[in-house]
């Protein structure tokens, strides 16, 4: 059986309740890297020091072929900032030898004309350029780093120039709080007037464990609820050609920020069908990394995945499901499989025929 026909029948188990897995995640996102070259003010990674511990380039290698076996569809490199680590190619291009999706999620500070080249000659298949406000003056403070817009600008036009066949596929990625709730329609019209494939957000979260540590006044508050609202109506009516994920998604999101308890309904996919894992190989069921399952340094990608340290987190519930749905990566996972109905599978199936990756 194909490994998307795989996938969908876990997902179908998943949706009528089943806790334990029988394949490997669909998406898993690896932060490469521990450091970053922007300082923004929600997240704190640009005050790590450069780490001579997290996984080399030849443990990263196997963690990917490990992946790939368990039965992985895609793979999101993250950071820090992934253009940090001078083996990023090379671990891309291991990736797509094993068959992955790879996405990358990066700042774009450091993508010249000779980084963008070398990123299409991977085979990369989406990017995602992380932007925060449409204006530059309010991006740069956002980001923490003057010029900061134009040269992600110039890192979108650079890609452009360098692309094949029409990948890697680029997409404006922002964290919203209440200095740029006003910002997620202008930051879709800059997506559209610079001719990329689209646009997507999550909000700014607190959470210690993941270094996303910041003022508690940046968060979006129920003092932001009717500008966001007003955002979300306009983005969903003018621009949903852009928008990532299921329109349901979004709309799930404005009643969040109306009623943060709203969650409740959805169970979370983290640890089912999504992994995250750190610099170090540390393995957790998602990105607020508050539940580990095991450390790939110490036991293989599979047995961690189908261990009783993970299975005993899975039988007691995802426990932080607000801060799962809210990472954009998951939250459309949630929405899509809790709602998995006869005409959602078959919405799900048609593209697997067609020959695309599951999600």
């Amino acid at each position: 059986m194909r490994k998307p026909f795989k996938h969908l029948a876990n997902l179908l188990r998943f949706n009528r309740g089943a806790e334990i897995p029988t394949t490997g995640p669909v998406k898993a996102e690896w932060e490469i890297i521990n450091t970053c070259n922007a300082k923004c003010l929600t997240c704190l990674h640009w005050k790590e020091k450069s780490d001579s511990k997290i996984l080399s380039t030849a443990q990263g290698k196997s963690l990917i072929q490990q992946l790939a076996r368990s039965g992985l569809l895609n793979l999101y490199f993250t950071g820090g900032e992934p253009l940090l680590r001078k083996d990023l190619a090379e671990l891309l291009s291991y990736a797509k030898k094993y068959g992955l999706s790879t996405a990358l999620v990066t700042n774009g500070l450091l993508i010249t004309e000779r980084r963008a080249r070398e990123l299409v000659d991977t085979k990369l298949d989406t990017i995602y350029i992380s932007i925060d406000a449409a204006e530059a003056d309010l991006n740069d403070e956002i980001r923490g780093l003057n010029g900061y817009f134009d040269l992600a600008l110039a890192a979108i036009d650079n890609l452009k120039s360098m692309r094949r066949n029409g990948n890697p596929r680029i997409f404006i990625k922002a964290t919203i709080s209440c200095k740029n709730v006003d910002q997620i329609v202008p930051l879709a019209k800059l997506a559209n007037r610079k001719g990329i494939e689209g646009f997507s957000f999550q909000l700014a979260q607190l959470l210690k464990n993941a270094n996303f540590i910041f003022d508690e006044s940046l968060l979006l508050g129920q003092q932001n609820r009717h500008v966001f609202v007003e955002q979300m109506e306009l983005l969903v009516k003018s621009f949903s050609h852009l928008l990532t994920g299921s329109i349901e998604y979004y709309q799930a999101l404005q009643d969040y920020v109306a009623n943060p308890e709203s969650l409740q309904k959805y169970r979370s996919i983290s640890g089912f069908s999504f992994v995250q894992i750190d610099p170090y190989g540390r393995i957790f069921t998602c990105p607020a990394k508050d539940n580990q399952i095991g450390d790939f340094r110490e036991n293989t990608f599979e047995k961690i995945w189908f261990g009783q340290i993970a299975n005993n987190l899975r039988q007691e519930k995802e426990a932080n499901v607000k801060s799962s749905y809210l990472f954009e990566t998951l939250g459309n996972m949630n929405v899509a499989v809790s709602d998995l109905s006869l005409k959602r599978f078959f919405k799900l199936v048609r593209p697997i025929l067609n020959g695309a990756k599951l999600f």
